[in-house]
């Protein structure tokens, strides 16, 4: 018997969340949970079970596209291969994001990790000043519940972040204490 190998598992995401890179990330991340749900399937008809190893996702990205992110993020919750992160150099704004929702989570000693509150512009009449307001606080509820949820920061911490309206820079130590990072290589 001979059953195809796994796909490469490494990937490199080196550049800013756009959608086109993140269509990219995506599209890499379908074809090797695809690729393991068929080699699944097989392997259990010849009896016995294919456990796949993660996708190892390196980041290095000052972020980007928020709605490019949280796309991205939707489909790294649905994966059922497991995602390991990888911050080789920085992971800022949407990048943290992303770097934070690996179902584990490394990074090397000179990382740097970067967080801030959402930003935008807006132009154009008041109402649809006041409507991308409404759009964009919607959005910041989104990533402040995906942060939330994905260390030990606190409501009043992040609150407390946001107000001094500057980026926040952490080390990968401090990341660690901050539980958006498993392991320090």
């Amino acid at each position: 018997m001979h059953l195809e190998n796994p796909l490469d598992r490494n990937i490199y995401f080196y550049s800013d969340v756009e959608q086109e890179t993140i269509g990219e990330l995506t599209q890499s991340i379908i074809e090797i949970e695809t690729h393991d749900k068929r080699l699944a399937r097989v392997s259990e008809a010849y009896g016995f079970k294919y456990e796949p190893q993660p996708i190892e996702l390196y980041i290095n990205s000052y972020g980007g596209d928020v709605y490019a992110c949280l796309g991205l993020i939707s489909i790294m919750k649905a994966c059922t291969t497991p995602i390991h992160t990888y911050v080789t150099g920085c992971a800022m704004s949407a990048g943290f994001v992303i770097a934070i929702n690996g179902h584990k989570r490394f990074c090397y000693s000179n990382s740097t990790y970067m967080l801030h509150q959402l930003s935008s512009v807006s132009w154009g009449k008041i109402q649809e000043r006041v409507e991308r307001l409404s759009e964009d606080k919607r959005l910041q509820k989104l990533l402040d519940s995906n942060i939330l949820e994905h260390s030990t920061l606190t409501k009043s911490k992040l609150k407390e972040v946001y107000t001094t309206k500057v980026d926040k820079y952490y080390s990968a130590t401090a990341a660690v204490d901050m539980g958006l990072v498993d392991v320090i290589l």
